[in-house]
Parts: C-alpha cells; structure tokens; sequence
C-alpha cells in the first residue's frame, strides 16, 4: 500500500516520516520498498560529482536509530554524520563498463575494475552486486582512471584507489604500507577488526571521510590515513551517535592517531594540542564536549571541542588509570561493544570495571562541564631527619574548579621521585622520604592535567627558557616561561650612542607578556651625567587573568621624559573565528619631560600630560575584503603652568580588498582637539603620520636627530592624516584626510628571511585641516 511521506522539521529537510497503514504489533516485521532518487552535487561535501568521478555518501533513505531515547531522527548537518541502524545491505551497480569501483562490502557478482587492463578495454554497461553484513552504512564511489593496488594486513585485503597522476604520493605501495601500519596499530589497542576488507580511495574533495570499511581520502598522507581508518573502529564497529557524542569517534581517533605518531617521534606534541583547548577555555569560547552537534555556537569551537579536547580527555583517562590499565579498558571497551551502538557511559563502565575506581567524576567533569584546572604548590618544608634521610612536605593548593590527581616530582639532577597527590581537598599535605636533599620539586612534571597556570607548580628552576635573539623570534609556550634577551643600540644627536639590552618574556603567548629594557646614554650633549633609561611594561599577569581581557603596566625614564600607563582591553567579538572582531579600552597615562636636551624642537613642547582615553575597534572581513574602524576619545591636563584641560578625538576607517595580485586599500581619518589656549606641539593633531606619543617607544624616531626625525631624512610613520606629501612637524587643531593606495607583490620568496618579497605601490593623499597649523621652525 502507498504510504506519503511528511517532513517533520521541514519541507526540505533530510528527515522523512512514514506513517504505517496499521500499527506494527511486537515481534512483528515488514517489508518496506522506497524510490528514490539521488543527484549528486557538483561541489563536494562528502558526495559529490567532477567529470566521470562520483562520489556516493548520505545517498539514499537510511533508517532511522529507535533507541531508549526513541526515534533518533536527526537532521544532517555540517557537523557529524546520520546515525544508522546496523544491517545487511545488497547492492547491485548499473554502470558504465569500464568504471572502477571501491565500495563497502565485498563484490559477489560482476568486474569492480580493479584489474586495471579489463576495466580499460570495457565497452557498454555492467552491473555489480556489492554484499556488506553488520554495518550501518553504505557508501561508494567510481572513476574509470582509478588505478588498482592490493595487500593484506593478516587475513584482510586491503584496496587502495587512486588516479594515475597521484601514483608519486598514493601508489607504488605508499599509500598501502600506512594503512597497513594503521591496521597494525589499531589492532593493539582495541582487537581483532571484524570485516573482510578495508578500501582506501582518493576522492574529489580534501580532507577525509569514514564509512564502514571503506575510508574516502582528499590525499594519501599518512595522518589522515591513521585518523580515518581510526573510524572504522570508532564509529565504524563501536558505532556511536555522532550528533549527540561525536567525541566518541573523532576525539577517539584523533587521539589513537597522536598517540602512535608521538610513540614514533613525529606528530604535534601533547603541549601545543593542550593550548589550543586552554585559550578557548580560558576566553569562555568553550561548551561542554557532549553536546548535541547543533547547540555549538560555531563550527570552530565544535571542531576543538570534539576532536581535540576529546583527545585530551582520552590522554588524561591514560593518565589516571595509568597506560597499562587504559590499554586494557579499551579492549574490554571493544570486546562488548563492538558492532553495536555504543555511548560514553559504556566507555566509563568498561574503565571502571577494569581498574575498580568509580570514574563518574571524571566523565561528568570533562564531558558536561567546562572545568578549569589550576593546583599551586603552596608551601615548602625539608627536614633532615636522624637516619640522614629527607623528609618533605610538599602542601598543594586547589585554585580551580577542576579535580585531577597530581603527579608530584620530587628530587635533584640524578634521581627524581614521583608520588601522586588525589587533587580532592582545597588543599592537601603530602610527604617525600629521600636519601638527599631534594632540590626540585614540582608539580604534574608530565603535563597531563590540564592544568592551565604552570608558573605556580614548582620550586628550584622550574622551566623557563631563555632565548638569544630578535624579540619578534619570541615562541609561546605550553609548559614554559620564555624569556627572550636582545642587545640594544641606535643613535641620535642628543645622547649620541646609546647601547643597553632588553628581555621580553611570556607563557603561552598571552600571560607574564613582560618587557624590561634598560639602556645607557653614552655622548650626552652638555656634559653631566649619563642617564640610563628604562622601560618596564607588566601585561596580563595571571592572576589578574579574565576572559578575553587584556591588562597592562608600563613605566618609563627614556631620554628627557618619564611616565606611566595603565590599561584595559576587552574583546567583545561576538564569534570566535569569523565575523566582526570588536575590542574596547581604556587607559590612563601620565607623560612627563625631564630633559629637554632630547627634545625634537618641531615636536615636543617641554610640557607632560596626563590623559584618560577610551577606545573601540572594530574590524569586518569577509573573503578578499575587509573594513576597519578605529575610534579614540581623550580627556587630558596639561601639567604645566595652569594645568589647563583639554579633549581630543579621532577617527579612522580602512577599507582593504584583494584584487588578484594586487590590494586596494582606500582609508579616511578625521581628529581634531579642544583646548582653552593651546596644548603641547606633542598633543597637536599630526597631517602627515602618528604623533610624538604614538612614536614614543620607537628609538628610531623618539629623539632629537635620531635616523628616521632629522630633517633630511622622508620618513613616514603610519598614522595621523597620512598625508605623505606634508612636512612631518606639521600639526594643528583639526584634521580631515583621505587615503587611497594600490600595491602589489613583484616576486615572493617565502623561504628567506630577508627580502622575501619586494611589493610596488601607488598612493594618493588628500586632507583639509586648521588653517593655524604650523610646524615647530
């Protein structure tokens, strides 16, 4: 009897109900036949179609998962794959002879092709009878230029498909040997794989997908290799709902994957992984990993949450349970839940089984909660005892709302002992007997916990690394501090020579952002002593950390002039990786002068200032083109004389698109300040670049006769009106300027350091502003 569908999300929605004539009593079965039809897409998304290659994924009626949750119907999205019903599919191919086919399931009847000399000489049609038994899925795809390579792994033939121009990366047993490598490894850590083949074949698209038995691969390198026939096992044969759980099986495969490169010298290291999870997590980017797929804000922060914060998850569980206990969990794990849907719970219980621990307060924490984990070493004692040994105390401090047991190290350069702390209490003793005087101790030395702050963990020389170079050289680190030392030197007529050092630091790129620079006059004019300047500067210490805030000390004494900044910056960017990018701040900054002998006559009044500024950004870019908008607004005092107050504001908008091989990038700016009398040339508004504050910390152009402020010298620096034909002294009350300027790259080495692209550019300026501005000769 003909039955209508209905769609109940939507008229064109993937998900089609059915409602029987008459009821289905218990124990009772039938028979259902669908027409259908199915047109691929000529941009690729898991199916697709380019010449005489296509692709079929997600290409026919699939019956809905009825589970304890009921009908899991489910629309498909962007994220994850339809959740299947396990079954025995017979399919028979109607198709042109002399198609080459890679398919689920084994070829019962028919020439797949994969004899490549027969498939070549093929003329009319053919038909193909492909038979796969327990899988949830159904998938294939066909070229007639596909080339045809064979081997095994034990019993299981292993095909690998590819097209003759990519033989240098696929064939001659490359592409082969991975997955026979892959096939070896996953063997070891969950058991014996149950089909009677595995495929691997190129598909149109990059990047890869997983179905059972059968892997479609956008190239043959061997991670993504690795990463998808890790599915055939884990969403493949431990088949879980990848819309609700999808950790299970990509955070699952992306960790069996870093776990056998690591093993073997390659892949990314465990630290770089862990801070890609720990930004998101401590800028309040992050949800919690099971989630259903659509309730994500974005598809970024799925990706980090399923894939990798799942793998991080799977590292710690080997981390509490301790490998060889973890290898075992995982083949009980496989041993019951194989071909069958699985869920995080038969996970847990499977762990919890072999190791006897109750590990609810693990899975409830890393899969529903978004715990941050901080454990401090809190205090210190040694004691030497009568037998000549050493008794330690070692108290640990909980900071964060996540719990996990902490290793902790205990020892000196040849011995180092490590006891495990439970990581319950808010703060807990624990005792170290050594024969000698323990002169490093520190906590989880392996970096497994998660734990975000690693500059309270230890005591006698914790990690920090000291580098040698070009502060713009300076690598963030997970598990370090990094300190990076630069010698200073430049030249200008009032101090001559002055020669110093700086030491610019931080921890994981954004936390103790600090800089100390002390440097030495060596031919001050006038005689006297010679002054050593310094400039300190304090940002985003962490415990004053906040999501997405930045905060900032800086005091100065540079040549003539001394100060002090204070600031905040907020990101108020509604989306993590697109979208509008928006931050707002304030800051509070006094500057000083000291010494006039340093002073730029043409841009320096021997005056300080003290200002209040707020701040908003906002920056717009989508594919080849972008808009920017810059507004400032400042509240100041003059600190001479009378103190007189003053405003200023500005304003600027950028608009930047690509062209081919050139930019466009048209910009318009207006500022403008208001004053009872006058204010310091320095606090003027500048028509041909940024002021004399904006500069300041440039040694380039902060003084009298340095290289790029003498008179002689066309030098300009990006801001203010940007009139470029201007005088660069010339400043007044009140600016209007628009920008335009086209450029392009004549020839790009991105190998070498220097010179590795040489640009041209054309320019055109044009600005009205205060018919009193002057220059200062």
């Amino acid at each position: 009897m003909p039955v209508a569908a209905e769609y109940p999300l939507a008229p064109d929605s993937t998900v089609a109900r059915f409602a029987l004539p008459a009821p289905l009593p218990p124990g009772d079965s039938l028979v259902v036949d669908l027409a259908w039809e199915a047109r691929l897409s000529a941009i690729p998304r898991r199916q697709g179609r380019s010449g005489r290659h296509y692709d079929f994924a997600q290409w026919y009626p699939k019956v809905a998962v009825y589970d304890a949750d009921g009908w899991e119907a489910h629309a498909l999205r962007l994220q994850g794959e339809l959740y299947g019903e396990f079954g025995t599919f017979d399919v028979t191919l109607d198709l042109r002879a002399d198609q080459v086919i890679g398919a689920t399931g084994v070829p019962l009847e028919g020439d797949p092709g994969w004899t490549r000399a027969r498939a070549a000489q093929a003329r009319g049609r053919k038909r193909v009878r492909f038979v796969a038994e327990h899988v949830h899925h159904f998938a294939w795809a066909v070229d007639p230029e596909y080339v045809h390579e064979e081997g095994r792994y034990g019993g299981v033939p292993i095909h690998v498909l590819y097209r003759p121009e990519e033989r240098g990366t696929w064939g001659g047993g490359l592409a082969l040997a991975s997955a026979i490598r892959a096939m070896a490894w996953l063997d070891t850590i969950f058991g014996a794989y149950p089909y009677p083949q595995v495929t691997l074949l190129r598909r149109i698209e990059g990047g890869g997908t997983e179905f059972p038995m059968l892997v479609m691969l956008g190239d043959a390198g061997e991670s993504l290799i690795f990463h998808e026939l890790g599915h055939l096992y884990t969403y493949g044969i431990l088949a879980n709902n990848e819309w609700k759980e999808g950790w299970l099986d990509e955070g699952f495969t992306t960790f069996q994957t870093g776990w056998n490169f690591r093993r073997r010298g390659m892949g990314v290291p465990l630290a770089s992984t862990q801070q890609l999870v720990l930004n998101l997590d401590l800028d309040g980017w992050s949800q919690p990993v099971v989630l259903p797929a659509e309730e994500y804000s974005e598809q970024q922060v799925y990706q980090r949450m399923v894939y990798t914060k799942g793998q991080l998850i799977l590292e710690m569980l080997r981390y509490v349970l301790g490998e060889e206990t973890f290898r075992r969990g995982l083949r009980e794990y496989y041993a019951r839940g194989q071909l069958r849907h699985v869920t995080s719970d038969d996970l847990r219980r499977a762990m919890e089984d072999v190791s006897g621990q109750d590990l609810r307060w693990f899975f409830d924490q890393w899969l529903k909660r978004v715990p941050r984990v901080d454990y401090r070493l809190a205090g210190l004692n040694r004691r030497r005892e009568a037998d000549g040994g050493w008794l330690t105390r070692v108290v640990v401090e909980r900071r964060g709302d996540g719990l996990m047991p902490v290793d902790i190290a205990v020892g000196d350069d040849d011995t180092t002992l490590v006891v495990r702390a439970p990581g319950v209490a808010a703060r807990e003793t624990v005792e170290v007997r050594t024969d000698r005087r323990p002169r490093r101790i520190e906590l989880d030395p392996a970096r497994q916990t998660m734990d975000w702050n690693y500059l309270n963990n230890g005591r006698g020389g914790g990690r920090v690394e000291h580098r040698l170079g070009w502060s713009g050289s300076e690598p963030a680190r997970r598990d370090r501090l990094v300190v990076n030392w630069m010698p200073l030197a430049w030249y200008n007529d009032a101090g001559g020579v002055s020669v110093g050092f700086q030491s610019r630091r931080n921890y994981m790129g954004r936390f103790a952002r600090d800089v100390v620079q002390l440097t030495w006059s060596t031919g001050l004019e006038g005689g006297g002593p010679h002054p050593v300047g310094w400039y300190v500067a304090l940002r985003n210490p962490t415990w004053l950390h906040a999501p997405r805030r930045t905060v900032g000390l800086e005091t100065w004494a540079l040549e003539g002039r001394g100060g002090a900044r204070a600031s905040l910056v907020w990101d108020k960017s509604p989306h993590l990786s697109f979208g509008r990018r928006s931050t707002i701040g304030v800051e509070l900054a006094w500057m000083g002068v000291t010494r006039g002998t340093f002073l730029s006559a043409d841009r320096w009044d021997r005056a300080g200032t003290v200002e209040v500024t707020g701040r908003a950004a906002h920056l717009w870019k989508e594919d080849d083109r972008s808009w920017a908008v810059r507004i400032a607004a400042t509240g100041g005092v003059v600190g001479k004389g009378d103190r007189r107050p003053y405003v200023r504001g500005g304003a600027e908008v950028v608009r930047r698109r690509q062209a081919g091989a050139f930019e466009l990038r048209a910009r318009g700016y207006v500022a403008g300040y208001a004053a009872d009398g006058d204010v310091p040339r320095q606090r003027r508004i500048f028509a041909a670049g940024a002021d004399p504050y904006e500069t300041f910390l440039n040694p380039l152009l902060r003084s009298r006769g340095a290289p790029l402020a003498r008179g002689d010298v066309h030098y300009q620096a990006p801001g203010g009106g940007g009139v470029r034909a201007l005088r660069a002294d010339l400043a007044g009350r009140w600016i209007a300027a628009a920008n335009v300027e086209v450029s392009g790259t004549v020839f790009r080495r991105p190998a070498r350091r220097a010179f590795g692209a040489v640009s041209v550019a054309a320019f055109a300026d044009a600005a009205v502003g205060d018919s009193a501005a002057v220059g200062g000769s």
